[in-house]
């Protein structure tokens, strides 16, 4: 796996491309910076590409041009093995809904990156999944199932998830959207601080401007979005 040279950016894009197989809508990025530790808002409305980016970044998306390097990988030129594996092992992930599984317990959900790494789920790994969920106030309802848990409980579990493999980089994508704004704020306070701890990079996609003020460095992605007329090629239909 690559190791990004001291000082380099955690991600760098120039002139990243992508666009949808409907072809009502393109993706244009004419350079993208984020440094270690630094924490980046990315706003905008519906459909104006957040996610898209955000997939990008993380290698499950395809760009059709430019460059985009992530961790010292270069992410157009890599394999899909080596994008998954970096995504695994480098790269944390929140989902707006979640993403846990319900037959799970919240321990067991937050262990989940290690299964999926092949790595193995010893005492010390159970240990460090207590950890995480007792540093997010969940440590007496380890044992429960999501449809045990509250939506703020449930996302607290998915960033503990997140941060198990102790990732460089983190892209939350919507984490406060189905919480009320009290849950989100104390959501959100938990996902920076404990991105600041480990001195993890952080995206944050987002509707709510009110955000932006708890973040280093704010972009509106309708600067990367732009309609497109002509056809285009077949980029597998994803999601904006």
């Amino acid at each position: 796996m690559p190791v990004p040279i001291a000082g380099s950016p955690v991600i760098l894009a120039k002139d990243l491309e992508f666009h949808h197989q409907d072809g009502d809508f393109k993706l244009q990025v004419p350079e993208l910076r984020l440094q270690a530790g630094e924490t980046l808002a990315l706003v905008g409305p519906s459909g104006c590409g957040k996610t898209t980016l955000l997939t990008l970044i993380a290698g499950t998306l395809q760009p059709i041009a430019g460059q985009l390097k992530v961790l010292g990988q270069d992410q157009i030129q890599a394999s899909e093995a080596q994008r998954r594996d970096l995504r695994l092992r480098r790269i944390g992930m929140v989902f707006q809904e979640f993403c846990l599984l319900d037959y799970l317990s919240a321990r067991d959900n937050v262990l989940l990156p290690l299964l999926l790494a092949n790595q193995p789920i010893d005492e010390s790994a159970k240990t460090k999944a207590m950890d995480l969920l007792c540093a997010v106030g969940l440590g007496s309802v380890a044992h429960r199932r999501p449809a045990a848990l509250s939506m703020g409980e449930r996302q607290r579990v998915a960033i503990s998830r997140a941060l198990l493999m102790d990732p460089t980089l983190v892209l939350a994508d919507e984490p406060t959207g189905s919480l009320d704004f009290e849950r989100g704020a104390e959501v959100l306070n938990l996902l920076i601080a404990a991105c600041a701890e480990r001195q993890a990079s952080l995206i944050l996609v987002t509707h709510d401007r009110t955000l932006m003020t708890k973040c280093d460095s704010v972009i509106d992605a309708q600067e990367f979005s732009a309609q497109q007329t002509s056809a285009p090629r077949d980029n597998g239909g994803a999601e904006r």
